[in-house]
């Protein structure tokens, strides 16, 4: 399947500009029930690039799009107490076992992230906590200083 860029077709009529643009190489994470809010922000995001922000907040006339955008909102917005209790359960199981300690500790950098995006953010110390627990034995000594 062939790709294009974005580019701008206009007719003689301004008001009748079409902005063609390659959603699934500039938008990489697709909507599922538990991303809503990075989903979110990855199209806002699009939509200021293209001046089209607009048209989903309101502030220029498209009733469609602003309804089909509070849709979204409505329908995946909210996290469920369910998604933030299955986050903090993952994040407990995170050890850093046989990986590095950089990749262990993405790990946890991507769990409080979805934690914090679901309304839910660890505070310091929980998080310093967590980090330290799931070090293991090699790093026993280090985490007893500290």
């Amino acid at each position: 399947m062939a790709t294009s860029s974005p580019s701008i077709l206009t007719t003689n009529d301004s008001h009748n500009t079409l902005i063609s643009i390659n959603v699934a190489a500039q938008t990489p994470l697709k909507l599922t029930s538990t991303n809503y809010l990075s989903w979110k922000l990855q199209f806002h995001t699009l939509f200021i690039g293209y001046d089209l922000l607009g048209y989903i907040d309101g502030s220029k006339p498209s009733k469609t799009a602003r309804e089909a955008w509070t849709i979204l909102a409505t329908t995946y917005a909210k996290p469920s107490r369910g998604r933030i209790k299955q986050a903090q359960s993952q994040l407990k199981l995170i050890t850093k076992g046989s990986d590095s300690v950089t990749s262990f500790l993405q790990s946890i950098k991507a769990k409080a992230d979805e934690l914090a995006l679901l309304g839910a953010p660890l505070n310091a110390e929980d998080l310093t906590d967590k980090i330290l627990d799931g070090l293991g034995d090699e790093y026993r000594e280090l985490t007893r200083a500290i």
